[in-house]
């Protein structure tokens, strides 16, 4: 299994979403937010590029995986739940 696929199945099953939707061009917000938490574990936690994460992701520009990034990282300075999210998920993958 490669890494963005184990981040991605992780991040979609903390979630509660699938890995189709994570994959998928949905807007929804649930979908957006664990998608752009998983891009970023990506990028944090391999050495993937933003062209590597963007294809596994559905295809995605890396424009919109930096974007994606970006804004989950804004987030872990004022939301205490992507926070934790980011934390326990980030621990999951150092256990593995």
């Amino acid at each position: 299994m490669t890494p963005s696929r184990w981040i991605a199945l992780a991040t979609a099953r903390y979630f509660a979403q699938t890995l189709t939707e994570l994959r998928s061009p949905s807007r929804r917000r649930a979908v957006v937010l664990a998608r752009g938490v998983a891009m970023f574990l990506a990028r944090q936690l391999t050495g993937s590029s933003l062209e590597q994460i963007g294809r596994y992701f559905g295809g995605r520009d890396h424009t919109t995986v930096m974007h994606g990034c970006g804004k989950t990282a804004t987030l872990l300075k004022t939301d205490p739940a992507i926070r934790l999210a980011v934390e326990q998920l980030t621990q999951k993958w150092q256990t593995t």
